[in-house]
């Protein structure tokens, strides 16, 4: 693949991928895929969608060659690499702590333009849709069908609306909103983490914890100023607030959560062990090779793909603000990160939905998805108009397919196997009130 597509017969890209060949009895075509990041690789993602779901699901797949791969600037694809250490590699993928500190993000921005050098500019979304494409040219098809997931459906607007003609079923899973770049898709994560903070504190009232909200904002603003040493920890609020975030994904780990809160906050009968074992499991990184990457190409496609405020005034007034409005992630989210103090501008305008082309993308979002805000998905829904039906899902799980959703998992299967669209926006109640089995 060329590393700048305005000059194609310069540097070139090597690109990984996988391919499971189509074992139902008709084979429809190729589908690739993105499972999300920016930054994470897709090679392995082929194999998830020939075992996950209800066997309608799994029959629908089984109609396409199934194509994974590790996106430019990542995986086995020329992976980049800003050579950072432990602390940078957290904080380059949570903008903590709080308010905001300029020096840690100036010194990550500084590492990657050292280290990663001109492959910075070009690991932009829109590449990778263009590398998409000289994919589908390779594999002999006219047209590919397309399933991401998080960060992955931008990849599918971005090759939607830039190769309209060449898309057969797109289905975008736990959308980011398209539409305002990504500081403010990272800003709708604090809104997101302060509803399903919500779920956690309602689960911990039925199990007799009450007052979860209020313990943990008092237990945060402690740590903010006495740091205690736990272990081989400090843990101070941006920590306690880190650990809680990765918590907040699953209601299966709301009871490590909860231990968390009561062992920091001292109370009797606290999982002393457990507690701090999710400590360790969710806060000691080690700046491993593959750590160091995944972070570098996080960081490279978000600050490639859309500009971002130089002005540190409109991220401190933010970080104010979001604080206020979402006291969980204490304005976190709104800060400045790496992004802000970027080398190198971008070679692409930022990509949009594009609401020309045919009415073939099936979109699906949970109502209470901590990564994948619902506002922030209607908002691509909306501007992708006539092309799109969208189905909002009662639940708070990040990626819906196979995650136990009858209902959702019909519509999937409706559309891939069979290419019926929903004839409007429609919605999904949660598993336990499903009528379709």
């Amino acid at each position: 693949m060329p590393l700048d597509y305005a000059k194609p017969r310069g540097r070139t890209l090597g690109i990984a991928i996988s391919r499971v060949p189509a074992t139902g009895p008709a084979r429809r075509g190729v589908m690739l895929s993105n499972p999300g990041g920016p930054g994470g690789p897709g090679l392995g993602s082929t194999v998830g969608f020939s075992r996950i779901g209800p066997p309608p699901v799994k029959e629908a797949f089984a109609q396409y060659d199934l194509v994974g791969f590790d996106p430019r600037g990542t995986g086995r694809s020329n992976p980049i690499s800003c050579g950072l250490t432990d602390e940078q590699i957290i904080a380059a993928q949570v903008p903590f702590p709080f308010p905001g500190d300029a020096a840690m993000a100036r010194s990550i921005a500084a590492s990657c333009g050292r280290n990663a050098g001109d492959l910075l500019r070009h690991l932009t979304t829109a590449n990778v849709a263009r590398d998409m494409n000289l994919l589908r040219r390779a594999l002999g098809e006219e047209k590919i069908s397309f399933y991401g997931n998080s960060y992955g459906t931008y990849v599918g607007i971005a090759y939607a609306g830039m190769f309209a003609r060449h898309t057969d079923r797109v289905t975008l899973d736990s959308n980011v909103d398209s539409e305002h770049g990504w500081y403010h898709q990272n800003r709708l994560i604090g809104r997101a983490t302060e509803r399903r903070f919500d779920d956690f504190a309602a689960w911990a009232a039925a199990r007799g914890f009450s007052g979860a909200r209020a313990r943990f904002l008092a237990l945060g603003a402690r740590l903010d100023k006495r740091p205690e040493r736990v272990g081989a920890l400090t843990v101070d609020g941006r920590r306690l607030r880190m650990a809680t975030y990765a918590l907040l994904r699953s209601d299966a780990t709301f009871p490590s959560l909860a231990g968390l809160i009561q062992f920091l906050d001292r109370l009797p009968g606290a999982p002393a062990e457990h507690a701090m074992e999710t400590l360790l499991n969710t806060l000691s990184k080690a700046a491993t090779a593959e750590g160091d990457r995944e972070a570098s190409a996080y960081l490279a496609v978000q600050c490639a793909d859309t500009p971002w405020p130089s002005d540190l005034a409109i991220y401190q007034r933010n970080t104010r603000m979001d604080a206020r409005r979402y006291p969980i992630t204490q304005g976190g989210f709104a800060n400045a990160n790496a992004c802000t103090f970027w080398t190198g501008a971008p070679n692409d305008r930022p990509v949009t939905a594009d609401p020309r082309g045919p009415r073939n993308i099936l979109m699906l979002n949970n109502t209470r998805d901590r990564i994948s805000d619902l506002g922030g998905a209607l908002a691509t829904r909306r501007a992708l108009g006539p092309r799109a039906a969208f189905v909002t899902v009662e639940g708070w799980n990040h990626g819906i397919l196979g995650n136990g959703n009858t209902c959702a998992d019909t519509f999937i299967a409706e559309w891939l196997g069979k290419g019926v669209l929903p004839d409007k926006d429609t919605y999904c109640p949660p598993p336990t009130l499903n009528s379709l089995h």
